[in-house]
């Protein structure tokens, strides 16, 4: 028995870190390709529309977007010629693209002579770039607020424009552009259910459950809401048993195609109520959250939304600056002055490549740890005061990998103390996937016993809740009832696997062969198939 639990607890753990694997994010940016641990890189910040969507910033007239750009060289031992263009978007008088030359000189020195070939280009392509901001200062507070709630503090200084914007426009300045130097705003999170308001110049407006201090990051308070999702998901199945019924009735009719079906259909519910009473999840600005438990702690994510935008951007054509046929043409132009040819190659040179903006790719909208590190990327909701400066609703800021200089986070102990949370996570995390086990066992053994039977063993339902208060308790040392709300666990040791398994309820001495779990469910739902089928034929 004692073997056969071990192979099913590494069996849940196998199933649990390839969930984790899906679920973890994957940043790519291009601010940090290529970076050592020298190169520092501001906080990135992006408004949002009320559709999570990043905002083309606006621009009034022709605007000179690149300038001197080199569009074609032709070099001989000589002399050379450099075709160079003055590049203007949202010009909305050009129907596609119009050319200008507007001068050419000419030097020469030691018998070489340079010449110079200027243009000017006009292209009614929108400006290539999106509102954005980047912060030298983030600063995160955590005070206490009164008993029940807790106080986040979120402010970004130092702010200054893009670059994309600062050096076409000639200043970094913000407030140049009708921007705030800086972003404060205020949470207060119910330190009992996560439920978390904005604070608005002296209103409140409820948010949902703030990712930033969502209390199941301490690992007491996410054992405990298991027990509570387990109670839950007992009444549950008690108030609607047509729940487990249909599941009943599906494996049935699948016995006609394949015996192993049974089995599958038995296993996917199983898991999948697992994997319900361990989730933590809420909904945050509309959008639904989840809590990940990992090795050392845990992590918030929200869904992928598609906050990028595609616009298109003047592009150079590399290759061709130096092709046979822009030499000829610069040839001919020096010879004759016909600058129709020399146009007809620089547009085929310049072309619209459309981007997508700004340059980060991330599985979700939001992942975040408690508190926040490198690497993580938020969404916050704006004050009025905010959105009418920026014509935006929320701000998307990307911690990089290396902005961590830049990232102070300041908490009073008796909200956050994120050492003694790695800690408790360390000491305590290694029960998570044992308990886990012995809820998938539980609920293998209540689902089979159904799919026998015909009808939902109220016993065998209430050791799913049971099992689990049971392993957490032990995990913990104390009653799950007596966990503090601010989430302390005892100084107990940690149990080990052993003392788990001996705590883990056992099979009612009644039951017949092959009802029991010991071993991964799919096995024992596979074992126990026959002598179901034997009870219908009879």
């Amino acid at each position: 028995m004692k073997i056969e639990r071990g192979f099913a607890a590494i069996f849940l753990i196998f199933l649990l870190f390839i969930q984790t694997f899906l679920t973890a994010s994957a940043f790519v940016s291009a601010q940090d390709t290529n970076q050592n641990e020298n190169v520092t890189f501001p906080v990135v910040i992006w408004p949002l529309n009320g559709s999570f969507k990043v905002i083309p910033y606006h621009v009034n007239g022709c605007v000179l977007y690149r300038e001197n750009r080199t569009l074609g060289v032709t070099i001989n031992s000589t002399s050379a010629v450099v075709v160079k263009g003055n590049i203007y978007v949202n010009c909305k008088n050009v129907t596609d693209v119009s050319i200008v030359v507007t001068g050419e000189n000419s030097k020469t020195e030691n018998n070489y002579t340079r010449t110079t070939i200027l243009l000017s280009i006009y292209m009614n392509t929108p400006f290539p770039a999106v509102e954005e901001l980047r912060s030298k200062n983030l600063t995160i507070e955590y005070d206490y607020y009164n008993e029940s709630y807790a106080l986040v503090k979120v402010t970004f200084s130092n702010l200054t424009v893009s670059p994309d914007i600062g050096w076409v426009f000639g200043s970094f300045d913000p407030s140049q552009y009708g921007w705030p130097r800086e972003i404060k705003l205020s949470f207060l999170v119910n330190m009992d259910n996560g439920d978390s308001y904005l604070i608005d110049n002296g209103s409140k407006r409820y948010v949902g459950a703030f990712p930033l201090l969502m209390p199941q990051f301490d690992i007491a308070n996410y054992l405990n809401s298991a027990v509570k999702n387990a109670q839950a998901f007992v009444r549950q199945v008690k108030e609607n048993p047509w729940v487990i019924e249909s599941i009943i009735n599906k494996a049935k009719m699948s016995y006609g195609s394949n015996i192993s079906m049974i089995s599958t259909v038995i296993s996917n519910a199983t898991l999948n109520f697992t994997h319900r009473i361990f989730s933590v999840e809420g909904i945050y600005l509309g959008l639904p959250i989840k809590l990940v438990a990992g090795g050392n702690g845990s992590s918030v994510y929200a869904p992928a939304v598609n906050f990028s935008m595609i616009l298109p951007k003047p592009w150079v054509n590399i290759s061709r600056i130096h092709s046979n046929e822009t030499v000829k043409v610069i040839l001919k132009y020096i010879k004759t002055g016909d600058a129709s040819a020399l146009r007809d190659a620089v547009r085929r040179t310049l072309y619209r490549k459309n981007m997508y903006l700004p340059g980060l790719s991330t599985n979700h909208l939001i992942v975040t740890h408690v508190p926040p590190r490198p690497g993580d990327i938020v969404v916050l909701p704006l004050s009025r005061e905010y959105e009418e400066q920026l014509n935006a609703s929320y701000i998307l800021f990307y911690i990089t990998l290396s902005s961590g200089q830049y990232l102070h986070v300041k908490y009073d102990p008796r909200i956050l103390n994120p050492q003694k949370a790695e800690e408790d996570w360390k000491r305590y995390g290694s029960c998570v996937p044992l308990i886990e086990s012995d809820l998938f066992q539980s609920l293998s053994s209540f689902m089979n016993d159904a799919l026998a039977t015909g009808r939902i063993n109220q016993t065998k339902l209430d050791d799913v809740y049971l099992t689990v208060k049971k392993d957490v308790t032990q995990c913990l040392g104390q009653n799950t009832s007596d966990t503090s709300s601010s989430g302390e666990v005892s100084d107990g040791r940690a149990p080990t696997t052993a003392s788990l398994k001996n705590g883990s309820s056992t099979q009612n001495a009644g039951e017949k062969e092959g009802h029991g779990i010991c071993g991964p469910a799919f096995l024992v739902s596979l074992a126990v198939v026959p002598l179901i089928l034997r009870r219908w034929r009879k």
